[in-house]
């Protein structure tokens, strides 16, 4: 049984031509009638060829080359990729200013919809406090007492935070 290896071809600007499975570089490059750069793994439509040698392409030159588009908080300057690290959730990218803005509505949402998710937690440990402590049950009452005070203490944090914001 023969191993098939894939052969990838690439022409002299980098661009890639086709794949044979089997051959010689000398074979191949008769085949296509003109100088052939051959990979044994693919490097995508377009490589570099540099000092007589193919490579990939860089992600920053995908970019540049506009093969690859920019992810949100990356910006060109000076022909180098810039990368600004998003400061939270609460912030968007605005592509004409190239930074992180932050968006108070949206932290303002967040903190609601985390305040209404405790709460929601919060209503029904009041009700198995009180069990507990009708049944004497003081490990669980302790527990639920020690939940309750900790899912308030949280609400309470939130609400400062919104108060902050205002």
């Amino acid at each position: 049984m023969q191993i098939v290896q894939e052969i990838y071809v690439y022409d002299k600007s980098g661009v890639y031509l086709k794949s044979y499975h089997n051959g010689t570089k000398k074979e191949i490059g008769q085949q296509e009638n003109q100088k052939v750069y051959l990979s044994s793994e693919y490097l995508g439509e377009n490589a570099i060829i540099k000092n007589n040698e193919l490579r990939a392409m860089t992600r920053e030159e995908k970019i540049l080359s506009q093969t690859e588009e920019l992810k949100k908080g990356e910006y060109i300057k000076n022909n180098k990729v810039i990368s600004a690290e998003k400061p939270n959730n609460f912030h968007f990218w605005d592509l004409k200013k190239n930074e992180w803005v932050y968006d108070i509505e949206l932290e303002e949402k967040a903190l609601n919809d985390e305040i209404l998710s405790l709460e929601i937690e919060l209503l029904p440990k009041y009700g198995e406090y009180e069990k507990a402590a009708e049944r004497k049950l003081k490990t669980l009452e302790k527990q639920l007492k020690t939940d309750i005070e900790d899912l308030n203490y949280k609400i309470n944090e939130k609400y400062k935070r919104l108060e902050e914001l205002e």
